[in-house]
């Protein structure tokens, strides 16, 4: 009796466990590297990480006469990295990333942007209040 109970329990908690689980989930945390000149993360891992401290983001500051696009980055030791561009493939590219997703940007020596590429999947951590 006491056996057939232990295993019920056991086989609720699996069941309630694998609801919870469900999917590949991914914690991407922002991640610099100011020698190679590039910054990644998830924007929704550095939302909701434990520290107060990093941030990931870019947008698009669009006028009549100009546009242009600003990345701005801090990881959760501090360090901190940013660049901007007027490329009209870049500053579209930025206007096209996603709310909840992963997001990589390079600069050059003068802090130029590059390249700037976003991403979205299932497997990132979405953003909390």
């Amino acid at each position: 009796m006491i056996r057939n109970k232990l295993t019920a329990a056991i086989v609720g908690l699996a069941l309630a466990g694998g609801v919870a689980q469900a999917g590949y989930k991914l914690n991407f945390p922002v991640n610099i590297n100011v020698t190679s000149r590039y910054a990644q993360g998830s924007l929704g891992s550095a939302r909701n990480s434990i520290d107060t401290v990093q941030y990931i983001e870019c947008y698009a500051d669009i006028w009549a006469a100009s546009k242009a696009a600003y990345c701005y980055v801090r990881n959760s030791v501090g360090t901190t990295a940013n660049c901007y561009t007027t490329d009209p493939a870049l500053v579209a590219a930025v206007q096209e990333l996603d709310d909840d997703g992963w997001l990589l940007f390079r600069w050059d020596a003068a802090s130029v942007c590059t390249n700037i590429s976003g991403g979205v999947g299932s497997h990132y951590m979405p953003r909390s209040p």
